[in-house]
């Protein structure tokens, strides 16, 4: 048994789809619940896969042009192709829960700040709120911890523009 949320209007309002009712449905009879799409488009039948849906109904034609009630909400030929095509898309993105992936690891460390130097900093010298900034790469001190550098000793003269990293303060 699968339920199907549907609006039996032709063609159905996007704001009269109550795409919400898949849920409502799932949770009020505890069993599959797909959708059942009058709107013009592969819009919303796209937004119910994301939404759970399990299945898609969708009035499929030839050719708008020809007569029928229902012929302006269904869709043609390359639309189900992409109807298809989108919902394959979907679902291969909502696979897997978040977490950082193998390729994302290289982005990571591009996309995170560092704390650098904004100016040459000379050996056993207090660190300053004027002296550091962050930027990017993300390989050094991380951004989070600006603070905590604020009020450190340096061991060495760092020259400006450089990452600063632990080893680097006392």
């Amino acid at each position: 048994l699968i339920l199907l949320q549907c609006t039996s209007t032709y063609p159905t309002k996007y704001e009269d789809v109550q795409l919400k009712g898949i849920e409502q449905l799932r949770k009020e009879f505890d069993v599959p619940v797909g959708f059942s799409d009058h709107s013009i488009g592969i819009y919303i039948p796209l937004a119910a896969v994301a939404l759970g849906a399990c299945v898609i109904e969708k009035h499929f034609t030839m050719d708008r042009n020809l007569p029928g009630p229902d012929q302006k909400a269904s869709i043609e030929p390359d639309e189900l192709k992409e109807l298809v095509k989108g919902i394959k898309a979907i679902e291969d993105a909502m696979k897997k829960s978040k977490a950082v992936v193998e390729e994302e690891k290289e982005v990571q460390n591009f996309a995170r700040e560092s704390v650098v130097s904004i100016l040459d900093i000379p050996e056993e010298t207090i660190i300053t709120n004027g002296m550091v900034d962050v930027k990017r790469p993300g390989i050094g001190i991380p951004a989070r911890d600006l603070n905590k550098v604020i009020g450190k000793k340096t061991k060495k003269a760092i020259k400006k523009s450089n990452l600063i990293k632990w080893g680097d303060l006392y």
